[in-house]
């Protein structure tokens, strides 16, 4: 546009050599040429720009300018204003850029101020050097020169200037990303910090409610074994089975809160697959007061040994087995346990039969706080934690049923076989201590700060025939153990003097033989593996009835 607009008035200026009022008509075109000067120079150098002052002082110039030609013959008089007009905006912003913006922009826009003062000055030389021709072409060669000069730098000005523009822009997209990769990171920190913080408060909660339960079923248990009435007896018996549902339902939702807050560890040890069939049964062999059979097998052969987290997966058969019993209302419960050799997989299947239900309910079954037998009690967490965990060991559950005809839930959970010398369970002490012979005085250590679990425990071990020493804390432990011949270790975790990893480390560095077994409120997954890990021969979770605490201690009796 700049050089349109001069070409278009040296056209105009030849055409109207002659005529002083066509050379006033002509020349103001120069104003566009000054607006499209001084817009890139203030363009290129962050200048700010406002052409409306000059558009008003040009336009007043005219008119004088005209005014001035109606009442006198001289062409530099009448001019004069007109050049003004034309010439004043270019010789501002040149000063402006040159004075006050001088280290904006790049020294070719300084370049560029200087030519723009030297032409804004020209201009005014138009009023007394028009009127001879000679003089008028050497005006233009002058304006031509400019023009010359002008577009000899303005592409260096307006690469240098782009480039710029580019990397601003570019420093600025790298520190917005920098800005952002250190909000992420400090939200990645944060959201650390917060899932440390609900970790503990779970667990830390887990133990104030197990603690007092565990108060609650020892009590219970201890006045079962005391003369009662029938109606007494069935009293008790109630407290019991309320207690237990009590503790499912403490277990379920502390364990989902714990899974959805993606703090729950992924163990990864050796393990028999055939233990988990044998553990399920005995664990129902003495819990299940449902009447409903419960048949636990293998099916085809299956590994020795597999890599995996053993916990989960016994968890995931024990939350559809309770699940069957509670729903169900079968005569009998199958848990079989198979082996895919080709996708090294353990396929895990629990059928009943029972009323079953209709295909369309399948995709609501695993949704949490919903029943779809709502005569029964529960709060409808099992089936969600068991697809969580199931998801989390990266594996797939699928269910199939028809009503009157029961439902088969059946999981597929990725397992490699152990190779010989994969030691998964490195840096975990796998204490097998010999079995004891129990003598007429068995000596029993049983360790707990909280008095009233302490006593229930021990009057109950008591009354089953064994020898209990007492001790509230780590220290008082420690005297006892060195003042008797100790044959058994039953010991919380969570002590007012000596922590209880501490108190186990001690105690199996003095003997490596010795059955030691973590009573404690601290009852997750990685709570286990961390008192198996130092030393702990087994692991008891609060709360637990008598008969599950006398089937731990026959474990290593002969």
């Amino acid at each position: 546009m700049l050089w349109l607009f001069t070409s278009v008035n040296f056209g105009l200026q030849g055409l109207v050599t002659e005529s002083i009022s066509g050379s006033l008509l002509t020349f103001p075109t120069y104003i566009f040429v000054a607006y499209y000067a001084t817009s890139l120079l203030a363009e290129i150098s962050s200048i700010p720009f406002k052409f409306k002052n000059f558009s008003i002082i040009y336009i007043i110039s005219l008119f004088i300018s005209f005014f001035i030609y109606k009442n006198s013959e001289s062409f530099s008089l009448s001019a004069l204003p007109v050049a003004i007009g034309v010439a004043l905006p270019q010789i501002y912003y040149a000063l402006v850029k040159l004075v006050k913006y001088r280290d904006k922009g790049t020294q070719f826009g300084n370049s560029f101020a200087v030519l723009l003062l030297l032409n804004g000055l020209h201009f005014l030389d138009y009023p007394f050097l028009r009127s001879d021709p000679q003089m008028a072409i050497f005006g233009f060669g002058l304006v031509l020169i400019f023009s010359i000069c002008f577009a000899t730098l303005l592409p260096s000005i307006l690469n240098k200037y782009h480039t710029d523009q580019l990397t601003k822009k570019l420093l600025s997209e790298i520190g917005r990303r920098e800005n952002m990769e250190k909000d992420l990171a400090a939200a990645l920190i944060k959201a650390e910090h917060l899932a440390k913080v609900k970790s503990m408060f779970l667990a830390n909660m887990s133990h104030e409610i197990r603690t007092p339960l565990t108060g609650i079923i020892g009590l219970n248990d201890l006045l079962m074994t005391t003369n009662l009435s029938e109606e007494q007896n069935e009293y008790c018996h109630d407290i019991a089975n309320a207690s237990q549902k009590l503790r499912r339902i403490i277990n379920n939702v502390l364990n989902l809160s714990k899974l959805e807050s993606g703090t729950v560890i992924l163990e990864q040890e050796n393990f028999s697959l055939g233990s988990i069939v044998s553990e399920v049964q005995n664990h129902y062999s003495r819990s299940n007061k449902s009447g409903i059979n419960i048949i636990c097998q293998t099916v085809g052969k299956i590994p020795d040994s597999t890599i995996g987290d053993k916990g989960k997966i016994q968890q995931v058969v024990f939350n559809l087995t309770d699940n069957a019993i509670k729903y169900s209302q079968g005569e009998w419960i199958k848990f079989e346990l198979a082996y895919n050799f080709d996708d090294e997989a353990v396929i895990i299947s629990v059928s009943d039969n029972g009323i079953g239900f209709s295909p369309d309910v399948v995709d609501q079954l695993f949704n949490r706080f919903e029943q779809k037998h709502n005569q029964n009690e529960g709060v409808g967490l099992g089936l969600s934690i068991v697809e969580q965990l199931v998801t989390l060991m990266a594996g797939e559950i699928s269910v199939s049923s028809e009503l009157g005809k029961g439902a088969t839930f059946s999981c597929k959970i990725p397992s490699p076989i152990a190779k010989d010398g994969d030691d998964k369970n490195e840096g975990i002490k796998n204490i097998t201590p010999a079995k004891i012979t129990k003598k007429t005085k068995f000596n029993l250590l049983i360790i707990d700060d909280n008095q009233l679990n302490l006593k229930t425990v021990a009057s109950l071990l008591r009354q089953a025939g064994y020898h209990c020493h007492m001790a509230e804390n780590g220290n008082s432990a420690i005297r006892i153990y060195e003042q008797n011949n100790i044959d058994f270790i039953l010991t919380d975790i969570q002590l007012p003097d000596i922590n209880g990893f501490d108190l186990i480390k001690y105690f199996r560095k003095i003997d490596s033989d010795i059955p030691i077994v973590a009573y404690s409120a601290f009852a997750f997954d990685e709570d286990v593996a961390a008192a198996v890990s130092i030393g702990a021969t087994d692991y008891l979770r609060k709360p637990a009835m008598f008969c599950e605490i006398q089937a731990k201690l026959n474990d290593y009796l002969k």
